[in-house]
């Protein structure tokens, strides 16, 4: 299981710059990659 923080899902909302290592770490608790929840967008 992935600790996600109420911080993290506050940022995320608001579109503000979240830490790497939560993603990876959401990504092996999902058994997933990077790119499988990740998306870049150029603005």
């Amino acid at each position: 299981m992935a600790a996600v923080s109420h911080s993290f899902v506050t940022k995320l909302g608001k579109n503000e710059m979240v830490s790497l290592q939560t993603l990876v770490n959401i990504c092996g608790a999902l058994h997933c990659g990077i790119g499988d929840i990740l998306e870049v967008c150029h603005e």
